[in-house]
């Protein structure tokens, strides 16, 4: 008998912790998916190094007798359950799309949760125990070749105002029936892929609508709930999202990620319609600049966009899997 293949392998060992095959793979399908590529040439490389250092400071933690409570996790868990909650537009509807109940949910970000404020906690120590004045910065940065200073990701929060110029029922009419021409074009046995290099209005039409490897919480919910549907070559119907209307084709399955191209069009905005949102926001800018009315209060007031208005036009993060989902935080490298 031929000896079977393991399951997963160990790839790094930290104290009592374990990083596997399977956690570098989970993560590099989602960055290939986000188009993040490797600033050295290998992307797991940094993966793997990002999962250890992870692990070194869960470990030492561990060693300093650093602890996470329970009721710290439970209080981060239910703020994130609120926030996705607030997004999809309620607990019922957050449990709908997981197809999972809000204990479910919570326990599958529990781990992930404990992990992230342990970490913190840890480094929070460290850096407490640094003292770097600005003068040794300055040095340091005057004697160091930008060539040789790594890309360090930074966080950032920001607020916003939105206003949605409307568009008109022939416009969406227009649109439907392209797509559902395309649609019975593809039926017919033409190319998924050509027709979305053609027609498609998205970014992705270049690679022929392809998205690469995403999870449910990464795409929008409408998309989601029609991809995940699909069996393997299959065409969706028509999907409205909030960022257009979609044909769908599901390439392949993988866990619990999946592959899709799609197909984007979207109504256009009459140039009438443009200038009174582009007048409507000038509007908003004067009140806050000349009757110093806050941004906060004018996004709860004034913005259209459902899903930032209520906590002041101050944007969360809404990629589930990213450490800062549910968050007002967003990553870029500097």
């Amino acid at each position: 008998m031929s000896q079977q293949e393991p399951v997963d392998q160990v790839i790094g060992i930290v104290g009592n912790d374990i990083v596997k095959a399977s956690n570098i793979e989970q993560q590099y399908l989602q960055f290939k998916a986000q188009r993040i590529e490797s600033q050295y040439g290998d992307l797991k490389c940094e993966i793997l190094e990002d999962l250890l250092i992870q692990k070194l400071f869960i470990h030492q933690a561990r060693v300093d007798s650093i602890e996470v409570s329970e009721a710290e996790v439970e209080m981060q868990l239910d703020r994130r359950v609120d926030i996705f909650a607030s997004q999809i537009g309620s607990k019922e509807e957050l449990e709908a799309y997981f197809n999972k109940t809000i204990l479910e949910i919570k326990d599958d970000f529990r781990d992930a949760i404990r992990d992230q404020l342990l970490t913190e906690k840890m480094q929070q120590e460290v850096l407490g125990e640094i003292n770097i004045t600005p003068t040794e910065v300055k040095q340091f940065y005057k004697n160091t070749s930008k060539d040789s200073l790594p890309l360090i990701e930074g966080q950032f929060e920001y607020r916003q105002i939105a206003v949605y110029p409307p568009h008109s029922e022939n416009e969406t009419y227009r649109v439907r029936e392209q797509l559902l021409n395309l649609r019975e074009r593809i039926i017919n046995g033409e190319n998924f892929a050509t027709l979305a290099v053609l027609y498609s209005e998205g970014p992705s039409a270049s690679q022929g609508g392809e998205l690469g490897y995403m999870t449910r919480g990464q795409l929008d919910p409408a998309y989601a709930s029609a991809a995940f549907t699909l069996q393997k070559g299959g065409v969706s119907r028509i999907v409205e999202s909030d960022f257009g209307y979609h044909l769908i084709q599901l390439i392949d399955k993988k866990d619990n990620a999946i592959n899709t191209r799609h197909i984007i069009l979207k109504p256009k905005i009459s140039e009438d319609a443009a200038l009174k949102a582009t007048e409507r926001l000038d509007s908003i800018r004067n009140l806050l600049l000349v009757d110093s009315i806050a941004f906060k209060t004018a996004a709860i007031l004034y913005s259209e966009d459902k899903k930032s208005k209520i906590s002041g036009g101050l944007a969360i993060n809404a990629n589930f899997n990213s450490d800062l989902a549910g968050t007002s935080r967003f990553l870029y490298r500097i």
